[in-house]
């Protein structure tokens, strides 16, 4: 979560959640999906990789594809989302399982 000096006060709205990941079966790029909370006006969801601002997509949108992805490597993906106000969620990530079943394929992508 990014914390922003000018970020609205008030509740940590309801975040995005059955967070998935998939590889491409040329092992080329990363596809995370993610379910929408029904209790929140969305304007932007906020993906991060290995903790850091990776990309921003608009609410319309529950997936994402990261072609930059390096085989071979450790990656970690959270989403988060952020309300109308301003306000970002907390990030979930992907189930640990599915890890197991990437680190099978080449390449290992965890969520925690």
């Amino acid at each position: 979560m990014i914390v922003k000096a000018d970020a609205p006060s008030g509740p940590i709205p309801a975040g995005p959640s059955d967070v998935t990941v998939s590889l491409a079966a040329d092992l080329t790029s990363v596809t995370l999906a993610w379910q929408v909370p029904s209790s929140v006006e969305v304007a932007n969801y906020v993906i991060y990789r290995d903790g850091a601002l990776f990309a921003v997509t608009p609410s319309g949108v529950t997936g994402y594809t990261d072609t930059t992805a390096l085989p071979g490597t450790n990656t970690r993906y959270h989403v988060s989302l952020l309300d109308t106000s301003g306000a970002e969620s907390n990030a979930a990530s992907a189930d640990p399982s599915m890890v197991r079943n990437m680190g099978q394929a080449g390449r290992v992508v965890r969520g925690q």
